[in-house]
């Protein structure tokens, strides 16, 4: 059940302590086993941590804070991948066998899916993107010497609507002590979509997944916001689209093949970019010198952020 009243979110935190809440969350922490327990068990216990009767129905404890981008108003996103080994001869042909046609930097076929992901289950892709360049290089863990891939994406000229939970703002109209019990459930759910999933251990994906499907994820949301677990909050967020939506809010930029070099004394570290991939109209894509007169007649609104020397 969704609602939006804030007095009847006030009635909500009336019927449960801060002491209760943090029980519930101790509880699942120290005793749900989530490799073994079955996603149903996992949803019950979730449950009970964020949601509470309400008449007739259960309704959960989150107010809306999503983030709504107006028609006018272009985004970018971020998106790295890594070089194979067959892809250095492209640094010289320009033809690179890891990204030659658009399904090479949309979502994966659901096929190719095999493991739990933080929003994702098994057969099922979606589109993990980082709302910076920065964010995207800390989330890939690239090392000085790499080469990468770095595509660009801009959301189309839509009002676009985001869920988010990278950050809470303090609400004045409540008080200190519901205040609290947002702000102890908002770091639940900021360690759960954190938390750092050795690969073999994609089951530990199961509790942020089903949060995301059961209190966030609805057809009216085009897109999906949480924090980054790889860079400092400051630095960004990550941002997940599911197959469906990304036709419907994203377009491709271009396509960057860069290599990450050493520190200059001003920053951690500097990216080199070599070539531009761009999309042409049979959905494959073709590579350029970098920043080229020609490239910066396709690239559009994104050339005034390239012109700051921003990626």
């Amino acid at each position: 059940m969704e609602i939006n009243n804030h007095q009847i979110f006030k009635d909500l935190f009336s019927r449960l302590s801060v002491k209760e809440l943090n029980d519930r969350i101790e509880y699942f922490r120290n005793n749900v086993d989530i490799r073994s327990s079955s996603e149903e068990k996992i949803r019950n216990e979730l449950k009970k941590i964020f949601t509470v009767k309400y008449k007739d129905d259960f309704v959960s404890f989150f107010l809306n804070a999503d983030i709504e981008i107006p028609q006018f108003q272009k985004n970018y996103f971020y998106r790295i991948r890594e070089f194979q080994s067959e892809d250095y001869l492209g640094l010289i042909t320009k033809c690179f066998s890891s990204i030659q046609r658009k399904q090479d930097v949309w979502c994966r076929p659901n096929i190719e899916v095999k493991n739990y992901g933080r929003l994702n289950r098994p057969g099922k892709s979606v589109l993990y993107l980082s709302s910076q360049s920065v964010n995207a290089i800390y989330e890939k863990e690239c090392k000085i010497g790499d080469f990468f891939f770095l595509s660009i994406y801009q959301t189309k000229l839509k009002n676009i609507r985001m869920s988010q939970i990278q950050n809470i703002q303090y609400l004045d109209g409540f008080s200190e002590e519901e205040n609290a019990k947002r702000i102890l459930m908002h770091n639940f759910l900021f360690s759960e979509f954190t938390k750092y999933v050795s690969a073999g251990r994609e089951y530990l994906y199961k509790s942020s997944l089903i949060i995301y499907e059961d209190y966030f994820c609805n057809d009216k949301i085009d897109g999906f916001c949480y924090p980054s677990i790889a860079s400092n909050f400051n630095m960004g967020y990550n941002v997940c689209f599911s197959q469906e939506k990304v036709d419907l809010n994203l377009s491709l930029v271009c396509v960057m093949v860069c290599k990450l070099l050493p520190s200059d004394g001003k920053s951690e570290f500097r990216v080199q970019p070599i070539y531009d991939g761009l999309l042409k109209d049979d959905n494959t894509i073709s590579f350029h010198d970098y920043n080229s007169e020609f490239i910066q007649n396709k690239i559009g609104d994104y050339k005034m952020i390239r012109d700051l020397g921003i990626l």
